[in-house]
């Protein structure tokens, strides 16, 4: 899929040993896919404007 289009994600849900009730959840891409490329591609967006952000204390 084109950018900005259905992302394809697999996901893997792990128990959190020291809290009962809660997962942590992982979603992927299948390498090489479109899923995989858009999801770097954002992921590139995201650091970019992180990066030209100042930095606001109230968000961490």
């Amino acid at each position: 899929m084109t950018p900005g289009g259905v992302l394809a994600l697999d996901d893997q849900a792990f128990d959190a040993r020291e809290t009962p009730g809660q997962q942590l959840v992982i979603h992927h891409a299948e390498p090489g896919s479109g899923s995989a490329h858009t999801l770097r591609l954002l992921g590139s967006v995201h650091a970019a404007r992180t990066r030209s952000a100042p930095h606001n204390p109230d968000r961490g």
